[in-house]
C-alpha cells in the first residue's frame, strides 16, 4: 500500500489520534504532486509535434491521473487540517469544562466554609470578652493588693507580649597588641603589616619585658620614628538590650463583619472615639461592646445602600400607532 492509500485509510477511520494526523500531514507533499502535473504537461507539449495519437492519449491519461492525485492530496490536507482543528477545539473545551467544574466545586466548598464563619467569629468575640474580664479583674485587684502580694501582670500581655532583654555579655578575652603612644596614641593599634618593622627597646623598664619600641615609617619628607608599646586589652562583646514588645490589643486589631451584607456586624474594633488604647486599658468598653453586639445578634439591619432614584422615560410612537391606541 502506497503512502497515499495509507493516508486515505487513516482518514477513513471514524477516530484518529492527533499525533497520527499531525505526522501524516507532515509527510503530505502538495508541492510534489503539483510539480508532477507540471512535468507531465510539459512533456505532452513537447510530444505534440511528433507523437502518435496513441502516445498522446497515453500521456493524457497520465496527466488525468496526476491531476486526480494532486486534487486528492489537496483534499486530504484540507480534511486533515479540519480534523486537527476539531480535535484542538475539543481539547480546549475539555480543559475549559474541567476548570469550570473545579470552580463549581470550589464555590460549593466556599459556601460550606462561609456558613461556619458566624459561629467561629462569635468564638473570637467570646475570647475578647474573656480577656477583657480578666483585665478588669486584674486592675481591680492591683488597686488593693493583699498583704505580701505583688502586682498582677496583664493576662493578654503575658500571652502575647515579649519581655525586655537586658544587655548581655557574649564573650570576653585578653588580647596583646602593639599600639602607638605619645603624640600618635590616637592612631590606636599598629597595622599588622608594620609590626615586623618595630625596633624593640634595649633599655628602660618596659624594655626588660620587650614591650616598648620604635617604629620607623617612610613619609614623603623622609623617615619618621614613632613610639609604640605592647599592651594587653580586655576585649568584650556585648549583645545590646531590647525593650519590651507590647502588641496592639486584639480587641482593637480584630475586625469581624457580618456574613450577609444586611446582618449585624459581629465585631468592629474602633468606634469614632476609640475603643482600647493599649493592652489592659479601658477594657470595660470592650465588655460593653460585646454585650451590645449580643443584643443585635441575629437581627436583620436595613439595606445599607442609598435608596435608588427614579427616572421618567418618554418613548415617542408614530402617528398610526398613536391613533390605534386612542381608538
Amino acid at each position: 500500500m502506497d503512502a497515499l492509500s495509507k493516508f486515505i485509510s487513516l482518514l477513513a477511520r471514524p477516530k484518529s489520534q492527533k499525533s497520527e494526523l499531525e505526522a501524516a500531514l507532515q509527510r503530505l507533499d502538495v508541492s510534489a504532486a503539483e510539480m508532477a502535473v507540471d512535468a507531465l504537461e510539459g512533456k505532452r507539449r513537447a510530444m505534440l509535434a511528433t507523437a502518435t495519437d496513441a502516445e498522446i492519449a497515453a500521456i493524457d491519461a497520465e496527466i488525468v491521473a496526476a491531476n486526480r492525485t494532486c486534487e486528492r492530496v489537496d483534499a486530504l490536507r484540507a480534511e486533515t487540517e479540519k480534523r486537527l482543528a476539531a480535535i484542538e477545539t475539543e481539547e480546549i473545551e475539555t480543559e475549559r469544562r474541567a476548570r469550570f467544574d473545579a470552580a463549581k466545586t470550589a464555590t460549593a466548598d466556599a459556601a460550606k466554609a462561609l456558613k461556619q464563619y458566624p459561629a467561629i467569629a462569635m468564638q473570637i468575640v467570646t475570647i475578647l470578652e474573656t480577656v477583657a474580664r480578666a483585665e478588669v479583674a486584674i486592675a481591680a485587684a492591683n488597686a488593693g493588693l493583699p498583704v505580701g502580694e505583688a502586682l498582677l501582670q496583664s493576662a493578654e500581655l503575658l500571652a502575647r507580649g515579649l519581655p525586655p532583654e537586658p544587655r548581655e555579655l557574649i564573650s570576653e578575652k585578653r588580647v596583646d597588641r602593639w599600639e602607638y603612644t605619645g603624640d600618635s596614641a590616637a592612631w590606636g593599634a599598629v597595622q599588622e603589616s608594620l609590626i615586623g618593622d618595630i625596633q624593640i627597646d634595649t633599655a628602660g623598664l618596659l624594655a626588660r619585658r620587650g614591650r616598648s619600641g620604635t617604629l620607623r615609617i617612610e613619609r614623603g619628607n623622609g623617615p619618621r620614628d614613632y613610639r609604640v608599646a605592647r599592651r594587653t586589652v580586655l576585649v568584650r562583646t556585648w549583645r545590646e538590650s531590647r525593650s519590651a514588645l507590647v502588641p496592639q490589643p486584639l480587641a482593637n486589631a480584630v475586625n469581624l463583619p457580618a456574613l450577609h451584607a444586611r446582618g449585624p456586624e459581629l465585631w468592629r474594633p474602633v468606634p469614632p472615639d476609640g475603643l482600647v488604647d493599649t493592652i489592659g486599658t479601658r477594657c470595660e468598653r470592650v465588655l460593653d461592646a460585646v454585650a451590645a453586639r449580643r443584643e443585635t445578634a441575629g437581627k436583620r439591619i436595613s439595606d445599607p445602600r442609598p435608596e435608588p432614584g427614579t427616572v421618567i422615560e418618554e418613548v415617542p410612537v408614530d402617528d398610526d400607532q398613536a391613533e390605534e391606541e386612542v381608538s
